[in-house]
């Protein structure tokens, strides 16, 4: 696909997670249930990362793919050396276990799905640190 299509896509991304940005917002004002109101608040979040790689992603469309991984990796061992990633992993491994632990011992099911949702995050941080650290 040729970068000026690409650049329209991302653009139109960003316009519909501004939309979601929005709606969530709204949503949320009017949401008095704890667990409701956290699964919106997660959506508003992830729709604003979203908006911002699409951005990101518009801004360095430009860039071979060759220029971006080495232009990303240089950028990230400038600003983390391995050592801090390493103690980020370990970071996420202990809570991927506390929350293990934890989430098959509650028996509400409300708090026991929240913090399986949690899970899925920390798993999905733990390999982005670990595919990170392969780069540098």
């Amino acid at each position: 696909m040729d970068r000026d299509k690409l650049a329209e896509i991302f653009e139109s991304q960003i316009e519909i997670e501004e939309k979601a940005i929005k709606a969530y917002e709204e949503a949320m004002q009017m949401i008095g249930n704890f667990a409701f109101r956290l699964v919106f608040e997660e959506l508003l979040m992830d729709s604003r990362k979203h908006k911002r790689i699409f951005e990101v992603l518009k801004q360095h469309i430009t860039l071979q793919p060759s220029e971006w991984d080495l232009k990303l990796s240089k950028k990230i061992g400038e600003y983390v050396s391995p050592t801090e990633i390493e103690a980020h992993i370990k970071l996420e491994e202990d809570m991927i276990r506390i929350i293990k632990a934890t989430a098959k011992d509650v028996e509400d099911e409300t708090v026991r799905r929240l913090l399986e949702h949690v899970l899925e995050d920390e798993n999905r941080h733990h390999s982005v640190l670990k595919k990170l650290i392969e780069q540098i």
